[in-house]
């Protein structure tokens, strides 16, 4: 049986969405089929007369996903929409999304418990329908809960950076913060690097970023397990195509939320809406979470090296590889990380990894 993915091209290379379509592959070999990557103008050319079709819709964007569902319905097949999205409300079809208020309220339960009774929840997508659910069960159990403490909502207005620095003039008032999603958190630390807040903060977000080993302040994590939202969608189309009587299903992922002083580990993701996907950070931090991902041990000491200005020469001799070794690497991740030159390759690591960190990378690999 084929399964078939549409995915928004403006997301298709980030980290998180290979992990989707990991997920996917995954469950498709399970079932005993294939995963078929397609564009919107390959709907039209789907045949199957033996059953229905299904096509998993991958996107973040309102429009973009609109246009989809559309698209999908009009060639008369399923669509199932991956995560929850605003548009979900504007049209009757399947979906697999997540328990956003149950690990937001589990979140909060566990900061009262470690005895940090002011929060704040930071880089809230007014336009994101999973955004707002998040805001929802974070304002509901605070004001059952914590009301006489303080907890306040930092909303997106225009960029990522802007909510990040209206939260750090006031930042000293809070105990611990939870960031909507790792780009926020990548954002908040790095410009906490530059000035002295509150040592005592503690910050939380949504992280499975290969980033999340190199960013100082350490972020505590809530893990995210985004190739299970792919197995389940390829469920929900396996049993739309096998079930012809039932026209839509809908299916939230969740797990049992394990807290730790380090970590909240639970199988829920969030959803990214526009102001994400084109927010200068936003594209910066996702060419570094593709390079992270995507570089050896020797290719990490080529990135310290050239950060502490050690001569291709020496970084040849130090890794016993030739110089030409050391220029094709580094024009691989050049192009990886979307920079023309070495120098807008140094200048984007240092925005968001100090020198000291430059030296832990030299020594944890």
């Amino acid at each position: 049986m084929n399964y078939y993915v549409l995915t928004e091209p403006d997301v298709s290379e980030n980290f998180w969405n290979r992990k989707y379509i990991s997920g996917m592959k995954a469950g498709a070999r399970e079932s005993k089929g294939s995963l078929i990557e397609i564009d919107v103008e390959d709907i039209c050319t789907i045949k199957d007369e033996s059953k229905r079709i299904t096509v998993i819709i991958n996107g973040r964007s309102s429009a973009w996903i609109d246009h989809s569902v559309e698209t999908v319905l009009r060639n008369n097949c399923l669509p199932v929409l991956m995560a929850a999205n605003n548009s979900q409300s504007k049209h009757h079809v399947s979906s697999v999304g997540f328990d956003f208020y149950g690990i937001y309220t589990s979140w909060c339960e566990y900061v009262l418990i470690q005895g940090w009774r002011n929060m704040a929840l930071l880089g809230v997508n007014r336009d994101t329908a999973g955004d707002m659910l998040k805001c929802e069960a974070f304002m509901d159990y605070n004001s059952r809960h914590n009301k006489e403490n303080r907890y306040d909502v930092y909303y997106i207005e225009s960029s990522l950076e802007e909510c990040c620095k209206r939260f750090l003039e006031k930042a000293g008032e809070y105990d611990a913060v939870l960031c909507t999603n790792d780009l926020i958190s990548i954002i908040l630390v790095t410009l906490i690097r530059k000035q002295v807040i509150n040592d005592n903060l503690q910050i939380y977000a949504f992280w499975d970023s290969p980033l999340s080993e190199y960013i100082r302040p350490k972020v505590k994590t809530i893990s995210l397990d985004y190739a299970e939202l792919g197995r389940q969608a390829i469920k929900v189309s396996s049993f739309l195509a096998k079930n012809p009587n039932i026209a839509v299903l809908s299916v939230t992922v969740c797990g049992q939320t394990e807290m730790t002083e380090r970590k909240i580990c639970s199988i829920k993701s969030e959803n990214a809406g526009d102001t994400f996907l084109k927010d200068r950070r936003a594209q910066e931090i996702y060419s570094l979470e593709n390079l992270f991902s995507s570089i050896d041990s020797n290719d990490m000491q080529i990135i310290c090296g050239i950060i502490d200005g050690i001569s291709y020469e020496r970084l040849a001799e130090k890794l016993s590889i030739s110089i030409g070794a050391i220029k094709y690497r580094v024009k691989r991740m050049l192009t990886i990380a979307q920079r023309k030159d070495r120098n807008e390759f140094v200048n984007l690591i240092q925005e968001y990894f100090s020198m000291d960190n430059a030296a832990q990378c030299l020594e944890m690999v």
